[in-house]
């Protein structure tokens, strides 16, 4: 995760979570798509996992050496991101005023979430984590991610305005927050009763499970201020397909000739992120549209 690093103030809360109805999706046909391929020049491998509307695009790459760095990618340039002194960077959500959030490892092994404004680096860490990470920024700066606890278990969190919130599901054994909207809807996925991934969506306390009927798990990772969100699932064979949710229609997502395909972030114009799997086990980003 990814330090000039001053740090953020720690205060916590806890909200009171309902749990509503499941939403439970069965994967449909595929509409017409057009993916373009995202490669850092130089790397081996490169996730997408943010865009903004101004179409900037975050993400990971490496070159199958060194640790992973963080990349922006703007105007068709790609601009580097390394945390000051971190061992490996990664960018993985960025709002209309290119803010940049994601988290760094320190040579020590030590994880933590990082906010990037205007050139400046501070550290996001949840108060008592073992580590952090951010996920997600939107427009009005509220920050959301995931923390592990000193139990060991992987926690959601929201940090808006110097406070930091649990974002809990109710009966969950780990709860994973990946993006929000400008709307405070959050997006993510917590292990269930059988230990299977499921995708929610967090509205104002109320918690929906996303559930794909595929044989395998689902989350959930961007969420627009429209409320489409996107995502990907796996099959029982652990062949991953990514999704969009919009208006209650499920629309399979999959990377021309790739083996699986997992959606990150999208935008308010129905802009997608994300990566793909080559036959080589190789990663690469898109931007679907």
């Amino acid at each position: 995760m990814n330090r000039s690093i001053s740090r953020l103030s720690q205060t916590s809360r806890l909200r009171a979570f309902v749990l509503a109805a499941a939403l439970v999706v069965a994967p449909s046909a595929a509409f017409a798509q057009t993916f373009v391929r995202i490669d850092v020049p130089g790397a081996k491998n490169t996730d997408a996992r943010g865009i903004n509307q101004n179409g900037q695009i975050v993400g990971v790459f490496d070159n199958g050496t060194e640790g992973s760095h963080g990349f922006l990618l703007s105007g068709g340039l790609f601009t580097r991101i390394d945390v000051p002194g971190a061992a490996s960077t990664f960018a993985a959500g960025i709002n209309h005023g290119g803010q940049i959030v994601g988290g760094f490892t320190e040579a020590g092994g030590d994880f933590h979430g990082f906010l990037l404004d205007q050139g400046a680096f501070t550290v996001i860490d949840f108060p008592g984590a073992v580590s952090t990470a951010a996920g997600g920024i939107n427009d009005r700066g509220q920050i959301v991610g995931t923390f592990l606890d000193a139990a060991g278990t992987f926690r959601g969190f929201l940090f808006d305005a110097g406070v930091f919130t649990e974002i809990a599901v109710p009966g969950a054994a780990l709860v994973q927050v990946l993006g929000i909207n400008d709307r405070s809807q959050i997006v993510g996925f917590f292990a269930d009763a059988s230990n299977t991934a499921q995708g929610f969506l967090w509205d104002s306390g109320i918690v929906t499970p996303i559930a794909v009927q595929s044989g395998g798990g689902t989350f959930a990772a961007g969420i627009n201020r429209r409320g489409q969100i996107v995502g990907a699932f796996g099959e029982a064979s652990g062949k991953a397909h990514g999704y969009l949710l919009s208006s209650g229609a499920f629309i399979l997502l999959d990377a021309p000739g790739a083996t699986d395909t997992q959606a990150f972030g999208i935008n308010q114009g129905g802009e997608i992120v994300g990566f793909s799997i080559d036959a080589a086990g190789l990663h690469h980003g898109f931007l679907a549209r």
